[in-house]
């Protein structure tokens, strides 16, 4: 069997790895080794890491494709739920209410760390600099 060379860091969050290479990372529990795409329980796990990650710090990409996995999920749900019965509403309800809380903290995050680095970046831009006339 060939064995495959690990990384000594870890490359989502760069936490030094210890010399027997963990499949996943102490730090950030951000799947390391290949073994991590064969094992069904692994593919959960690894998956599970990327979307926190992702809902931690939304990128304009993110949120995008957030938006196109979810949003088409909710009108099929609200249409599917108001067209027929008023049982079927009962079913489709709490995906209406889990992928519309997950587009919404996605989007708010996104929304907030936008303003923050606009913020940031504002601040940074009109600092006062130096007065090298005042020193008298």
């Amino acid at each position: 069997m060939i064995e495959t060379e690990r990384p000594s860091v870890c490359l989502a969050c760069f936490f030094p790895l210890p010399d027997p290479a963990p499949d996943f990372c102490p730090e950030c529990s951000a799947p390391i080794s290949k073994a991590s795409t064969f094992d069904h329980v692994e593919i959960v796990r690894a998956q599970g890491e990327m979307l926190r990650r992702g809902a931690r710090n939304p990128s304009r990409i993110v949120v995008v494709g957030m938006w196109m996995l979810f949003a088409p999920t909710i009108v099929a749900f609200a249409l599917l739920g108001f067209s027929t019965r008023p049982a079927s509403l009962l079913t489709s309800a709490p995906f209406l209410l889990l992928y519309g809380a997950i587009l919404w903290k996605v989007t708010v995050r996104f929304l907030a760390t936008r303003r923050e680095r606009a913020r940031e970046e504002h601040e940074h831009r009109y600092e006062e600099p130096y007065d090298h006339w005042s020193d008298g």
